[in-house]
């Protein structure tokens, strides 16, 4: 990339951000349209998080450290963090 206060900077950026807007604009027409349930892996990932949601809720680390040999707890974790945040329905 060109370097900070460079002719051609802001120019790069603004590339970067219609670049980052068209990706989000076609997430979100693709999430309106497709209304079918996830597949088996993503709602276990999404199941990860929700449980995850709830340790943090009850401050339990040990669990949240403990829960998958597999993944480590960051991402779903920030993902759970999320949802306390901004729950999705009444029901959370």
């Amino acid at each position: 990339m060109t370097p900070q206060g460079a002719p051609g900077a802001g120019r790069e950026w603004a590339l970067v951000g219609a670049a980052w807007l068209v990706i989000a604009v076609c997430v979100a027409v693709w999430l309106a349209i497709d209304t079918r349930p996830p597949e088996w892996d993503h709602a276990n990932h999404l199941e990860r998080a929700v449980a995850c949601a709830r340790d943090l809720a009850a401050g339990d680390w040990r669990t949240i450290l403990e829960r998958s040999s597999f993944y480590p707890p960051v991402v779903p974790c920030a993902a759970g963090l999320l949802y306390r945040v901004l729950p999705t329905d009444v029901a959370a």
